[in-house]
């Protein structure tokens, strides 16, 4: 699998893209492709590094991943990108001007240069300051980056656009993905219901009627069903066993986590050939699983709670309408 290639942008490359490289590298030095460059590198010609990134890196031990020489943004260098950080909404909006690159892969911080900073701060101050927000803005971006799965982004009529976003940022660009969910049954038409994880960033605790996931890089919806239940419930199934439902074109706010879902959303119907098979929880997305009858899955859809099993999420249409084109409900 080939790395993870991040690369970082400012104006000159001799100051803080510099730093951000090197702290990157210090965490994910071994796992990720990092660099950087500055759109007006080749003007800055006196010095090849800024005495204040020498000295930060210093004080931080991480002189040993600064770069030695300065790098001038280069087209092919953007565009062969995973993820472009661009250290300063100036930077962004010239890079813009001067390079061709794809502007759903750039991410733009905040980050104060050297004369962005009142001008009676002490110098020191002025150094550390930067430093913070680079080290908190690269902690937030490999947590971004690390937690949860990479989609391939498509456009509004659901085709590939060639490239892939941690699903994190693709919801923040309001970009659209592809996701997939499962309705599983018992032979005596049972359904399989799951708690969701107290700790799980959507909807903790509450109950859904599906299992879902999203549609990792590379992944077709049918592919990407089988790897999420055998993931969440330990159940293996033949890649054949899923019979689609539904192609829904799912596009909502969730007003309570600031978040925007843009998501085809395949719905498969699959049923095992168990009534009481052997589950093996992915304790990080899933607190509990049981198996309802139909007429306590009928209750649950009526009164969106059950005593003992939870509140039922918010999908209230989705589930009615997935649980009709199963044929449990006429």
């Amino acid at each position: 699998m080939q790395k993870i290639k991040i690369h970082f942008v400012c104006r000159g490359n001799i100051y803080r893209s510099r730093l951000a490289e090197a702290y990157l590298k210090s965490i994910k030095g071994s796992e990720w492709d990092i660099s950087s460059s500055g759109i007006e590198a080749d003007r800055h010609t006196r010095i090849s590094t800024s005495p204040w990134a020498i000295s930060i890196a210093d004080k931080n031990g991480i002189s040993d991943l600064l770069s030695s020489v300065k790098t001038h943004t280069a087209n092919d260098q953007l565009q062969d990108s995973n993820i472009i950080v661009f250290m300063s909404e100036d930077v962004y909006k010239d890079a813009k001007q001067l390079h061709e690159f794809n502007e759903a892969l750039s991410i733009v911080w905040r980050v104060k240069d050297r004369e962005d900073w009142p001008s009676e701060l002490p110098a020191r101050q002025k150094r550390e300051r930067t430093f913070r927000q680079i080290t908190r803005n690269v902690n937030q971006l490999i947590n971004t980056m690390s937690h949860g799965s990479w989609v391939d982004i498509v456009d509004e009529n659901n085709e590939p656009l060639g490239f892939k976003l941690p699903i994190a940022i693709a919801g923040q660009k309001q970009l659209w993905f592809r996701g997939c969910h499962a309705l599983i049954t018992t032979p005596k038409s049972r359904t399989l219901i799951e708690q969701r994880s107290k700790t799980i960033f959507f909807s903790p605790g509450l109950v859904d009627i599906t299992l879902a996931g999203a549609v990792d890089t590379g992944e077709t919806p049918r592919e990407s069903i089988v790897r999420e239940i055998k993931e969440e419930i330990g159940l293996i199934i033949d890649s054949q066993t899923p019979r689609l439902l539904d192609m829904y074109r799912w596009n909502s706010y969730h007003p309570g986590y600031k978040r925007h879902t843009k998501v085809f959303l395949y719905t498969y119907h699959v049923r095992i050939d168990e009534e009481n098979p052997t589950i093996v929880l992915q304790r990080e997305e899933v607190q509990a699983v049981r198996i309802l009858s139909l007429s306590q899955l009928k209750r649950l859809l009526r009164l969106h709670r059950l005593r003992r099993i939870g509140r039922l999420n918010y999908s209230y249409i989705y589930y009615s309408r997935i649980i009709r084109l199963a044929g449990l409900l006429q």
